[in-house]
């Protein structure tokens, strides 16, 4: 119910940057949902009795900003959201007071880098809290066996929209960070996650 009320473009277009692009999967962050509106337009959604739901994240933007629209948006749908907001390095320590995460993940190109970060690792609060974590553990593991990137990549697409459809998590958007140089900077070259590659950096 939570993820239907949850308009991912206007979420975008209300807030802008560094929110770029509504997702539906990890696969290709690029790939838009044009829908969303209408789906939620001609939706025959409803509530019988009011919804309270806690919702937990870290103290970092744009992630404040973030809850407090989804809170009032689903407010509309009488669902009642109470955020808890922690410093980023505690998240996993309050997990147990949360019915909803809202956390970000880092985009690596690599499809297994991608998956075991965001799903597996030992900073990931999905780990801790998805119930069937041992039969998901040899999914990905077998998944991240396969010999080419097509048949890994269709193996997690699978698995993802499973995870979805038992509503273990939504996508919302992809973002994107601007960084400002020194002109005095040669040679500068950004990493894969966006990190700055310090190997051919040199200063005049």
């Amino acid at each position: 119910m939570v993820y239907e009320a949850i308009d991912k473009q206007k979420l975008i277009k209300d807030l802008g940057y560094p929110r770029d692009i509504a997702v539906e999967t990890l696969l290709n962050k690029h790939q838009e949902h044009q829908d969303d509106n209408e789906q939620l337009e001609g939706s025959s959604f409803s509530l019988r009795r009011p919804v309270q739901l806690t919702l937990l994240t870290y103290q970092l933007e744009p992630n404040t900003a973030d809850v407090q629209w989804i809170k009032e948006q689903l407010a509309v749908k009488e669902i009642q959201i109470e955020v808890l907001n922690v410093p980023f390095e505690t998240l996993n320590q309050h997990l147990s007071k949360a019915d909803l995460i809202y956390t970000g993940t880092t985009i690596n190109p690599s499809l297994t880098n991608r998956f075991y970060t965001f799903l597996l690792s030992e900073d990931s609060p999905f780990r801790y809290l998805y119930q069937n974590m041992p039969d998901l553990e040899k999914q990905l593991y077998s998944s991240f066996e396969l010999n080419s990137r097509k048949q890994r990549s269709a193996a997690l697409q699978q698995i993802e929209q499973s995870l979805i459809e038992e509503a273990a998590f939504l996508p919302i958007y992809s973002t994107y960070l601007r960084g400002v140089i020194h002109q005095d900077f040669m040679g500068v070259e950004y990493g894969s996650t966006g990190m700055l590659s310090f190997d051919k950096l040199f200063y005049l």
